[in-house]
């Protein structure tokens, strides 16, 4: 039987398909995903992902429902923020060209406690790595993870796809007061009326020193950072932007700067403002 011939339509319907597949696979690929749990049951959230320059955006899915998903950050590969939208199960990142985005974020919904027990559970859509609060101990995990090791104190896993449940308990260190001081067969006991005068002045000192407090309420100790990074945008007229801030003190992580700005939100001493695709920071 005689094979047909190729013809020009159909060389362009496989060309179609070639480009089509292409397409598909030059798809934004996960380089790295993390989850980091603290000791208060919060999770930090990252992930490193690698686009081709057509692409528009990337989608990735949420480890949590987005009304438990804040803090949230999307930059490029050279730290400018960029934009996003939260789905019901997923966020996209409008990459803008960007060959490499990461996207952070924090969530408490995947911990509970019980009786002083952890439980870390959630559905890992992909390959990840785990770590857990410094000195924690697993006391009941549903699979076999890929790898488990220890370093600083901290229980690190690699995860493969799947449900996930890990329990586990945080040790606390316990304060110990100093050991009161045996008397000895010579030595001599204080008289009732002297303690009793001793405790009076200790109260009174005691209900003195929380007036105080009480006084400076609102006045919160800022950390070394803090104060420069408010003395910072104070003297820029009260605002900057938070790659001014980032480009200012390079000495401080990108992750690490979000936070010290949210943790200075929280307290009210500045105001974050998205202008466009950047993040303006207020003085209160």
């Amino acid at each position: 039987m005689k094979t047909p011939p190729i013809t020009t339509a159909t060389l362009s319907f496989m060309l179609i398909l070639i480009i089509m597949v292409s397409n598909a696979v030059s798809a934004a690929s996960l380089q790295r995903a993390g989850l980091e749990v603290f000791a208060d049951g919060e999770a930090h959230f990252e992930a490193v992902l690698s686009l081709e320059e057509t692409e528009a955006s990337a989608n990735l899915p949420l480890l949590a429902p987005k009304e438990h998903v804040y803090n949230i950050l999307a930059v490029d590969n050279a730290g400018s923020p960029l934009d996003y939208e939260l789905e019901d199960k997923n966020i996209t990142v409008y990459a803008l060209g960007a060959g490499t985005i990461t996207i952070e974020y924090d969530t408490d919904y995947l911990t509970t406690k019980e009786s002083g027990v952890w439980t870390l559970s959630f559905e890992a859509p992909f390959e990840m790595d785990i770590i857990l609060p410094e000195k924690s101990t697993i006391i009941y995990i549903n699979a076999a993870p890929s790898s488990l090791t220890v370093e600083d104190g901290a229980i690190r896993l690699k995860i493969s796809p799947g449900f996930w449940e890990i329990s586990y308990d945080v040790e606390v260190s316990a304060y110990k007061p100093p050991e009161e001081e045996k008397q000895t067969q010579t030595g001599w006991t204080f008289p009732l009326q002297w303690l009793i005068a001793v405790g009076a002045t200790l109260a009174a000192a005691v209900l003195f020193i929380v007036i105080i407090l009480r006084r400076r309420k609102g006045n919160v100790t800022l950390r070394y950072e803090e104060e420069e990074v408010l003395r910072f945008i104070k003297n820029r007229g009260g605002r900057a932007l938070e790659a001014e801030l980032r480009e200012a003190f390079p000495d401080i992580p990108r992750t690490s700067m979000w936070r010290l700005v949210k943790r200075l939100e929280r307290r009210g001493k500045v105001k974050v403002k998205k202008i466009g695709l950047q993040n303006v920071v207020e003085a209160t």
